[in-house]
């Protein structure tokens, strides 16, 4: 069944159940209320029967003609059978019974009687015979609950063509998006990454890659839906946008992979078949040639692992470590490569106890993200540039789970070069896996396009974070966020 059916079948059941139960309180509460008014107003006419009869009996010991009469229409307008007999049972008056009371089964019947007094001796009995209350239906009554039921009836009816009409548009004004994401996903599953849900005051479609949405938010702003359809849609436009770029990654990774491993394999080809062939001697030279080849494919072997190992969990070895020794450390393991570039490099730490930079953390894996930064650097620094590395304390405003702020103290780490910069464009991506913004000056360099991956998953594994501070064509500087001790 679709889904609009289904709303509309749900609303009808419960729009003809809420009408059949306000029918049904409607009789029950009328017929109520009818028993309880002829149930009042037949005590009211028994004491007042009862009354006038007993003080007749009191005064004369027997009934006045007028007092006859009166009881006696009393009794037929109002339905009574009104009886007075002797001591012995024995009936000295009686009012004729009421004709629409005739044939009345006896069960419905009820009877009250009181002693006659006369002179302080009980000289006769009343009895008033009437029908009970929910029995007590007279024709004008039966006719207007029948009216009633028809008017309600008559409501019930235009209720449900009403419930039908609305439950009709609010199904559509509920399915159709459901529809439209159903469709997205059936899209994105089939292998269409470009779809994306598109939720808009007039209507609901899908776009492709030619016509995405250029301001999702605005447009899901001005959709009038519930929060959990626009939720909804925010995340299947996310997982979506999240897919098409782990597939341009997949398929970038592939290319690059497949280009990293050709070269050095042609070159060994080549080579081994030229010593085969007697074309060459395998001298010392050609040998070294087949020998940097083969480091250059051990070493994107490598690459590989570490990416690999990072993909997973981290595990750590954390222990309390100097920051501040630990960058001193690293950075002196670029000064021969720093004097063949001719670069300066620079260690800047603000204050003058280096004690006052000590986290918790993995004492490989923090060299590990510092070697990346610096070796990124060097590689993209002119020659007679220059390379800073400093580190800063710094508070930053934090959110309590009770609501207070409170100032966090952390420890900032920057490096910066005089390079090139990174393009606009390239800065969300670079921390992706295997990303390369710039392919030819990857390839002069070296890169294999995972460094900053790894200090991406580095940093987080510590607590941390690690951004893009600053890139211009006078350089970029990067920095890394770590919580203190």
């Amino acid at each position: 069944m679709k889904l609009t059916r289904r709303f509309v079948f749900s609303f009808l059941s419960v729009a003809a159940l809420a009408i059949f139960l306000t029918l049904l309180l409607s009789n029950l509460t009328v017929q109520k209320s009818f028993q309880d008014y002829v149930s009042n107003r037949q005590d009211q006419d028994i004491g007042l029967i009862k009354e006038s009869v007993i003080r007749e009996f009191r005064e004369q010991g027997t009934l006045s003609p007028p007092s006859r009469t009166w009881l006696a229409h009393m009794a037929v307008m109002d339905g009574y059978h009104i009886v007075i007999t002797d001591r012995q049972k024995r009936i000295l008056w009686q009012s004729p019974i009421p004709k629409h009371e005739h044939g009345a089964p006896q069960e419905q019947w009820q009877e009250q009687s009181f002693p006659l007094y006369y002179q302080d001796q009980v000289t006769a009995h009343l009895y008033i015979h009437y029908r009970a209350a929910k029995f007590f239906w007279a024709d004008p009554d039966i006719a207007f609950v029948k009216h009633l039921n028809q008017n309600l009836l008559i409501a019930g009816l235009v209720t449900i063509l009403l419930s039908l009409l609305v439950s009709y548009l609010l199904g559509r004004h509920f399915a159709r998006p459901l529809i439209v994401m159903t469709e997205v996903t059936q899209k994105l599953q089939q292998g269409d990454l470009s779809q994306r849900v598109n939720l808009t005051a007039e209507n609901l479609d899908m776009s492709d890659s030619n016509q995405k949405m250029k301001k999702p938010e605005g447009s899901l702003a001005e959709a009038e839906a519930i929060d959990e359809l626009v939720q909804l849609a925010h995340s299947i436009n996310h997982l979506a946008q999240s897919l098409e770029e782990q597939e341009k990654l997949r398929k970038t990774l592939t290319a690059d992979v497949a280009h990293e491993l050709r070269t050095p394999l042609t070159t060994l080809q080549s080579h081994i078949e030229a010593f085969l062939d007697g074309l060459w001697e395998p001298d010392d030279k050609k040998l070294r040639i087949c020998l940097h080849e083969c480091e250059r494919l051990k070493k994107l072997t490598h690459d590989l692992e570490v990416l690999a190992s990072s993909e997973v969990k981290l595990s750590y070895q954390k222990e309390p470590i100097n920051l501040a020794l630990l960058a001193s450390e690293t950075l002196e393991f670029y000064q021969s490569r720093a004097l063949e570039k001719k670069i300066e490099l620079q260690l800047q730490i603000e204050k003058a106890q280096k004690s006052d930079y000590i986290l918790l953390g993995d004492r490989y894996r923090l060299m590990q993200l510092i070697s990346n930064l610096l070796d990124n650097a060097v590689k993209y620094t002119d020659p007679g540039g220059s390379l800073c590395l400093s580190l800063q304390q710094e508070k930053v405003k934090e959110v309590a789970p009770n609501g207070t702020t409170n100032l966090k103290k952390v420890i900032v780490l920057r490096i910066s070069d005089t390079g090139p910069g990174i393009a606009t464009t390239d800065i969300p991506y670079i921390f992706e896996r295997f990303y390369r913004g710039d392919k030819s000056r990857r390839r002069l360099t070296g890169g294999s396009g995972i460094g900053l991956a790894i200090v991406k998953a580095v940093a987080q594994g510590h607590g941390g974070t690690v951004e893009v501070e600053k890139s211009t064509s006078e350089g970029t500087t990067m920095k890394v966020t770590f919580e203190a001790c």
